[in-house]
């Protein structure tokens, strides 16, 4: 994403909603190196850190150490080891290894039952979420379910 302008709207809209718990998918800018130069993950979680959430970075190509080291106010996730308990989740990073998710899987870690789910990737596109998940994509019109929350 080269604006990344829309997704401080989103931490904005989030914050004011009161959702506190926000997990990142995805820190590095590259598939799967460990590239975070432009990063948008690194400037989100710092401003949601800000506007007082709870950071959390799922990014399968980093150690808890890493993540500590580039972003120590935000928790280092590993879904293979336990659920997830974040109420939004925000995909910034395409990787092939989303594409090995299963539905099960995601069902499994509680992705799809987490409030917010936005996918500035499109990559989770093709799951089934809760009745109570709002996934968005921007630009697929959801925009106002998320304003309307």
């Amino acid at each position: 994403r080269d604006n990344v302008s829309i997704l401080f709207y989103y931490c904005d809209l989030i914050a004011k909603k009161g959702f506190k718990k926000i997990c990142i998918f995805g820190l590095s800018t590259k598939s799967v190196f460990k590239d975070i130069r432009l990063s948008p993950a690194v400037i989100i979680s710092e401003y949601l850190d800000k506007l007082g959430c709870q950071v959390q970075i799922y990014d399968p190509f980093f150690s808890k150490t890493e993540v500590a080291d580039i972003m120590p106010f935000a928790e280092f996730i590993n879904i293979d080891g336990g659920g997830l308990n974040a109420e939004v989740i925000l995909v910034l990073k395409k990787t092939s290894l989303y594409k090995t998710f299963s539905q099960e899987y995601l069902d499994s870690k509680g992705i799809t039952n987490a409030k917010i789910v936005l996918d500035d990737t499109g990559m989770f596109s093709s799951y089934q979420y809760g009745k109570d998940t709002l996934y968005h994509v921007p630009g697929d019109g959801k925009l106002i379910d998320l304003i309307e929350l």
